[in-house]
């Protein structure tokens, strides 16, 4: 659902420069991980790039949100875009039981892949993301409406806006974070949604994924959400909060 180059020693460079990101983050990954998990996200990230390379798109394509958008304040706050991983989301997803009527609200929504992920599941009555980055949520757009060209899904929502002005509606009770910012930022997200479980009780799932560190107390430290289970797939690992009503 990516971008195509069309002048090709473009798309060449960019490939070897997706190689060498993808490098770059199996040493990063290897420190946290050990050889056996980082050797397995590592064939899992090179399938998934020849499979973008086949089709002339751009492949893993890693960026540094922190240096696209220089001119935004709370660019700081922001890690890394990486696209969420075709198979191990699949499998988390099937591994679960939904709540009614689940609304998948993407923190992070990036170049939107995770959001199509979600419709192509077909476990979710509606899809939302949320970016703040100009540059990304143009691609994004771009690339949800030629999904709903072709499939004739139209039950997508993508706000361009500061995860912190987003107000939690009462319909959202699955939330997604791809590790999209810093820990502070993911406090204040998780106040916003603490304070829409109060004011409309409902059961809620919330899956963080991260592969660098396994330190999430933050998420569960207040008592509101407790984790379920920890899905590991492919070197992907997902950790998976639950939250229902008293």
């Amino acid at each position: 659902m990516l971008f195509s180059h069309k002048n090709p020693l473009k798309r060449k460079i960019g490939f070897l420069s997706d190689g060498k990101k993808i490098g770059k983050f199996f040493f990063q990954y290897l420190r946290h991980r050990g050889m056996y998990a980082s050797f397995v996200f590592f064939l899992n990230a090179c399938r998934e790039w020849l499979w973008f390379a086949s089709h002339r798109k751009t492949a893993a394509n890693l960026i540094s949100v922190n240096l696209i958008e220089k001119n935004l304040e709370s660019r700081k706050y922001a890690t890394y875009y990486i696209p969420t991983p075709i198979i191990p989301f699949f499998k988390m997803i099937k591994s679960l039981t939904l709540p009614p009527s689940s609304v998948f609200v993407d923190y992070g929504a990036g170049k939107g892949r995770a959001m199509i992920l979600a419709a192509e599941s077909g476990a979710f009555s509606k899809i939302k993301g949320l970016e703040f980055s100009p540059s990304l949520f143009k691609i994004a757009q771009k690339n949800i409406q030629s999904y709903e060209n072709k499939t004739g899904q139209g039950y997508f929502e993508l706000i361009h806006a500061d995860v912190l002005t987003y107000k939690v509606q009462k319909e959202d009770n699955f939330f997604y974070f791809f590790h999209p910012f810093n820990d502070d930022m993911l406090c204040s997200c998780l106040d916003n949604i603490y304070l829409s479980l109060k004011e409309y009780p409902r059961k809620v799932l919330l899956v963080y994924q991260i592969n660098s560190r396994e330190n999430t107390s933050h998420i569960t430290k207040n008592g509101v959400f407790k984790l379920g289970k920890t899905f590991f797939s492919y070197g992907a690992r997902f950790y998976v909060y639950e939250h229902s009503p008293n």
